[in-house]
């Protein structure tokens, strides 16, 4: 059921919702004008509101209010994490980390003057290339970003440098895109990474180290979701459309595996119940996994490439689509 809809200003690929107030969400977009070699994009802050309880229709409610509070133009943003309630960082089409800080003060409906909801804080520099993913562990000072050069960086946003840098992928002479980063949220200090080249590997970040790699994936691996609260649990995501979940005290083969269809291309746990996956399929739109039996429901109103979701308040998702820039909130 279709709550809300909008239009980005450039292609849309990323959703973050707020980490404890969840009527608040941003969303990246990355545009390429390859024929002029220019990157355009921006980052977008808005706000959901249901002013009553949403008709049992597919059209959007009029009842709902989406508003765009705030954005920043930029090179093009490909991923975004919550550091912590007032702290942004995003993945960066200049081979940058940008920092940004959100004011939870800023009252839409009252403010008066310059004052901006979202601003630009700093930037790091981390490759030449392009960064396409970023993860952090929230309330810790561990901060991770990948690159299209094959390598794992750690971040320290305080002083805006590169701590240490390790390359994980690419070293077969092809597929150096590192798509996916996860952090485990139970084993302090472990990071999964995942290439352009099918392979996905686990990441000592104390030693700056890897610890194992995994086959298992027959295309590039491009997401991971460890369980919020289920001690060495995980799912990895791949372009060979399968959803695979993982311990990782025994990773020969996983434990459960679904064929979802389109790619996998980001895996969200419905917090704090952590018994859904919102799945965004790439050419098969977005799914809800049921994680007790992997049995799952299609969400196909997008017609374009299945990029950002997250949840939203009151069990609502926020999705995007790439080229028809469609952002849509909905409710299963």
């Amino acid at each position: 059921m279709v709550i809300a809809e909008h239009r980005s200003r450039y292609n849309a690929d990323t959703i973050e919702t707020h980490p404890t107030d969840t009527k608040y969400f941003v969303c990246g977009t990355y545009e390429l004008e390859e024929d002029k070699g220019v990157r355009s994009g921006d980052v977008t802050i808005y706000r959901c509101l249901e002013k009553t309880a949403p008709s049992q229709d597919t059209a959007p409610s009029q009842d709902t209010v989406l508003q765009e509070l705030g954005h920043i133009e930029c090179e093009g943003v490909l991923d975004a994490r919550w550091v912590d309630d007032i702290t942004l960082i995003g993945a960066m089409a200049n081979g940058q980390v940008a920092i940004w800080g959100y004011d939870p003060s800023y009252d839409p409906d009252n403010e008066v003057g310059d004052k901006a909801v979202i601003t630009h804080r700093a930037s790091v520099e981390v490759c030449e290339g392009i960064t396409l993913a970023v993860d952090n562990v929230r309330d810790t000072d561990v901060v991770c970003c990948t690159d299209t050069t094959g390598y794992l960086h750690q971040l320290d946003i305080t002083t805006g440098t590169v701590s240490s840098s390790l390359r994980c992928h690419g070293d077969r002479g092809w597929g150096s895109e590192v798509w996916g980063l996860g952090l485990d949220l139970q084993e302090a200090g472990l990071a999964y990474t995942g290439g352009d080249d099918a392979l996905f590997r686990g990441v000592d970040l104390r030693s700056n180290t890897v610890t194992f790699t995994s086959r298992y994936h027959e295309m590039g691996v491009c997401s991971f979701a460890p369980h919020p609260t289920q001690p060495a649990a995980f799912f990895s995501g791949s372009y060979d459309e399968q959803v695979a979940e993982w311990d990782r005290r025994t990773m020969t083969r996983p434990l459960r595996t679904c064929k979802i269809g389109g790619g996998v291309w980001r895996l969200k746990w419905h917090w704090p119940t952590c018994d859904e996956v919102i799945v965004a399929g790439m050419y098969s739109g977005f799914h809800i996994l049921e994680y007790k039996t992997l049995d799952f429901t299609s969400y196909t109103h997008h017609h374009s490439i299945a990029y950002g979701c997250d949840w939203l308040e009151g069990r609502a998702l926020a999705t995007c689509s790439f080229y028809d820039k469609l952002l849509t909130i909905w409710r299963p």
